[in-house]
């Protein structure tokens, strides 16, 4: 890569209209997670043995399949715009749900819900991405978009471990439902085209 061609990357990487789709992807992929503390309340308060939780990973990966098939033949062909806006409100209300977990098969019945739907809303948000990267340096510059959302998972990861010791199960919920809800107010102001 010559001089010229490092001046227009790092025009292209530093792009104005490139900062908000950024920050919108990095802040929905930060919401707190709470799959551990989920994990703990299924075996210490629930008491649910291996199989079962083993069962609800793979019934969610399995339904998962099936949302990128939906996304294939249907979804993809929508407004990405109402695609943003599905994906976080069903996001945000979803997440919710885990503060009602009666029984095992609450959780099963979520884990087929999910399994689709996130599929599909993950599958949005990667084409959002594919849809906003810059003509000229498309393969570098949407692996660092992705590496953004896998930052804002890590980020994720560790907020929710720290958030669940000093709140608790529910309030941790709540939080992160809050943090997806949130998101919606990028919308409105993102643009839908090469940056």
């Amino acid at each position: 890569m010559n001089k010229a061609q490092l001046l227009k990357f790092v025009k292209v990487v530093f792009n104005k209209q490139l900062a908000l789709p950024v920050a919108f992807l990095f802040f929905y992929y930060l919401s707190p997670s709470f799959g551990t503390p989920l994990m703990v309340t299924m075996r210490e308060t629930m008491h649910m043995n291996k199989m079962m939780i083993g069962l609800l990973g793979a019934t969610g990966t399995v339904f998962g399949i099936l949302g990128y098939i939906l996304y294939f033949f249907k979804f993809h062909k929508c407004n990405m715009r109402k695609l943003l806006y599905f994906s976080v409100i069903f996001g945000g209300i979803s997440t919710l749900w885990y503060l009602y977990i009666p029984n095992q098969w609450w959780l099963l019945a979520y884990s087929i819900i999910l399994g689709t739907v996130g599929a599909v809303s993950h599958l949005v948000l990667l084409a959002y991405v594919a849809k906003i990267t810059p003509k000229g340096y498309e393969a570098l510059v949407f692996a660092m978009l992705c590496s953004v959302l896998n930052l804002g998972s890590m980020g994720s990861g560790y907020l929710g471990g720290f958030l669940y010791d000093l709140i608790g199960f529910n309030t941790l919920v709540i939080i992160s439902a809050v943090f997806t809800f949130l998101c919606l107010f990028f919308i409105p102001k993102l643009k839908l085209d090469k940056c």
